[in-house]
């Protein structure tokens, strides 16, 4: 593998060129001092006759080499510092030609002759070579068509993965799985159909096909995926993956699950990660896949019971759930109501007061704040299990960020009065509600990178709103 090229490779690149010239005719001049134009006329006819060529040569490959370098500094289709072998060829052996040409011309030789002799010769070959021919136009047509780097991975007609690791003026050559190498003729791959699958800078986004009984909800069925993949540290962080109900007139009903993974080779170790936290998942939530089966069996099967998260239990795992005693959460549940929203509703905009605690039964939340410049920052999700709301709904003060469902969500809400009729009895539980939301207000201002943000004060000012509203 060759290095990359830097800005200190090309300059002694086209420094080497320039002392090779200035060599050549430093030494033509040197040797002209020491020849008699009377006695060595021939033999310094011939000297100046080489060193001109010699250095109309070396003049044409320092140009080649320059346009190299550009063509790699600013082309975003080249890696690892090097174009592929075809199209190196062609460009230095175009710019040799063009500098005898230019040669020939300056010291008053006829090129003509040169091209009718070498034209049916040339025939004869490219008769006798029309496939290496087919092959190097082909290789052409893909360096100047570009359907893949260096460093891509390509999937050829019959199924065969590669990396592209050349292309020269005969064939491509791939590196498999295997650390083989598969050598394609340029004909060949340019008369099929093939996928790019781009390399370790490029998105991968596959579909996987889940399937599950019918028994589960699919609001339920669907958070649950959704949570699966939001757990896999491997997959990219955004776009935010996808599930899809595609098919319910058939047992078992049919999901589709859509991953996006940093690159198509970090694919594989992703993938496993998924189904791994996917078979972890339906088995603590006591749910079985779903397989096709082939076989008629006579036996009693098991009823499928998969039971979703209740309101109380998302209660007691909350942070604040610990104020109150068992009686208070199941009154706090009692009181609570479910609301629905689709994908893409704006649940709690940023800079309004929230009427509610919001805790997120089924799906996923997304989060989003705009910092001291004016951007929006998308933070992370919010799954089953978590809340908010919280803060705001107790100060009166606005929210900090802008809450959207990103899919299909179920939250749970409990409203201010709730909390007030159990605060009328418990004055003890104000001072615990301050310390939770000072902490949380504290971590919003933070991470809108303005300090000046954080409208909540000290703990006694938070303490004190908190006192007014539920004391009143």
């Amino acid at each position: 593998m060759s290095r990359p090229v830097t800005g200190v490779h090309q300059v002694l690149n086209l420094i080497g060129g320039v002392l090779t010239v200035s060599t050549v005719m430093s030494l033509y001049a040197l040797a002209s001092l020491r020849f008699d134009a009377a006695q060595h006329a021939d033999l310094a006819a011939k000297f100046e006759f080489s060193a001109f060529l010699i250095v109309y040569v070396t003049v044409s490959v320092v140009i080649a080499r320059s346009i190299e370098l550009f063509w790699i500094s600013r082309s975003s289709f080249i890696d690892e510092g090097h174009i592929p072998g075809l199209p190196r060829v062609l460009l230095f052996g175009a710019a040799i030609i063009l500098g005898l040409t230019t040669f020939g011309v300056s010291h008053g030789l006829s090129i003509n002759g040169l091209y009718l002799s070498t034209g049916a010769m040339a025939a004869i070959i490219a008769f006798a070579m029309q496939r290496t021919l087919g092959d190097l136009f082909s290789g052409i047509s893909l360096s100047v068509e570009h359907p893949f780097k260096i460093g891509d991975w390509i999937e050829l007609e019959d199924g065969t993965k590669g990396e592209v690791r050349d292309l020269n003026w005969r064939a491509t050559r791939l590196r498999g799985w295997d650390n083989t190498t598969l050598i394609v003729p340029n004909s060949k791959l340019a008369a099929q159909t093939f996928r790019n699958l781009h390399g370790p800078d490029h998105r991968y986004s596959p579909m996987y096909t889940v399937t599950l009984p019918p028994e589960i909800d699919p609001r339920f069925a669907k958070s649950l995926l959704l949570e699966v993949a939001l757990k896999c540290k491997r997959l990219a962080k955004t776009p935010l993956p996808s599930v899809r109900l595609v098919d319910s007139g058939t047992v078992p009903y049919r999901y589709i699950v859509w991953l996006h993974f940093p690159s198509y080779p970090s694919m594989f170790a992703g993938r496993e990660e998924f189904f791994r936290e996917l078979h972890y998942s339906l088995k603590q939530a006591g749910i079985q896949a779903a397989p096709s089966m082939q076989d008629v069996r006579f036996q009693a099967a098991e009823k499928v019971v998969a039971t979703p998260p209740t309101t109380l239990h998302a209660l007691r795992s909350l942070d604040f759930a610990s104020l109150f005693d068992e009686a208070e959460l199941e009154s706090l549940n009692s009181r609570s109501y479910s609301a629905i929203f689709d994908a893409g509703t704006v649940i709690l905009p940023e800079g309004e007061v929230s009427p509610s605690v919001y805790i997120v039964l089924n799906g996923v939340v997304e989060t989003s704040v705009t910092d001291a410049s004016g951007k929006t920052r998308v933070l992370n999700p919010l799954v089953s299990g978590e809340y908010f709301g919280l803060a705001s709904m107790l100060t009166d003060a606005p929210s900090f960020q802008t809450f959207t469902a990103s899919s299909d969500v179920v939250l749970v809400q409990i409203d201010r009065k709730c909390f007030k009729d159990i605060a009328s009895q418990r004055e003890d539980l104000l001072q615990g509600f301050a310390e939770i939301v000072e902490s949380r207000m504290a971590i919003a201002a933070s991470m809108k990178n303005d300090p000046g943000s954080r409208r909540a004060g000290p703990l006694m000012d938070v303490l004190q709103r908190i006192e007014k509203i539920l004391g009143s």
